[in-house]
């Protein structure tokens, strides 16, 4: 705000409403959904054709605390489709990212 890139009006506003979200450590419910988003999205952007998680690698990423949060999630699952050759995302996960 103070070098003028940001509305002053808009920054009030927004102050008076607050969002509370809880981590992604807390929200195990949600890394499937997300898991499924991003796979998705990678899998389009790429044009891969990776189409599953393997259950071992579902299981792990479900387990895994995130510290980084969503953003933490998103990047495993670019870098797994990135260097994915099969259509199921690798058991070879666990090894990466737990």
């Amino acid at each position: 705000m103070d070098q003028g890139s940001f509305r002053e009006d808009l920054y009030y506003r927004l102050k008076c409403n607050k969002v509370l979200l809880p981590p992604l450590r807390e929200r195990d419910e949600d890394i499937p959904l997300l898991l499924d988003y991003f796979l998705k999205k990678f899998r389009s952007e790429q044009t891969k054709d990776v189409k599953n998680i393997s259950s071992l690698a579902m299981r792990v990423l479900c387990n895994y605390h995130y510290p980084g949060n969503v953003r933490e999630l998103e990047n495993i699952v670019e870098r797994c489709v990135t260097l994915e050759q099969s259509t199921n995302l690798p058991q070879r996960i666990s090894d990466q990212d737990s």
